[in-house]
């Protein structure tokens, strides 16, 4: 997997460029990567349309471009499948809207976290490639 970009320019304490997108198109994410002007790309799903295949169409396409990052603003209502979908896609960020209180941001970050979350799925390839094949083929058979 690729460096995180946004993540890494924030921890540097450096200011980070990005691109609001409202438009669940893969080639859009390309055209605006290779400008090479922008260090990451928000993909507005609180008030866009998508699907799950969406995610991975996105990620891919962001995949090609090691000096950027990708972000989804998810909305409220499904915003723990959805940010658990998207990061399981490949999305490395995730933008929650609506935190009001101090339980919601403790709810998200527990959405986010590897060691606080269960892969949702079969595109959820970090925890499957950290394991020796045995132990997934065991850990499979039960």
């Amino acid at each position: 997997m690729k460096p995180n970009k946004l993540r890494q320019l924030i921890k540097e304490g450096k200011p980070t460029l990005g691109v609001h997108s409202v438009i669940p198109w893969p080639r859009l994410v390309e055209i605006i990567a290779v400008t090479g002007a922008f260090d990451y790309i928000e993909y507005i799903g609180e008030y866009s349309t998508y699907d799950l295949e969406t995610f991975e169409n996105l990620a891919r396409a962001i995949e090609l471009y090691p000096n950027m990052s990708m972000m989804i603003k998810v909305e409220e209502q499904s915003r723990g499948y959805i940010a658990t979908r998207a990061l399981d896609a490949g999305i490395q960020n995730a933008l929650f809207a609506d935190i009001r209180t101090a339980d919601d941001v403790r709810e998200c970050v527990r959405f986010i976290r590897p060691e606080h979350r269960k892969p949702a799925g079969a595109t959820a390839r970090p925890a499957a490639e950290s394991m020796s094949a045995p132990t997934r083929l065991n850990g499979s058979n039960r």
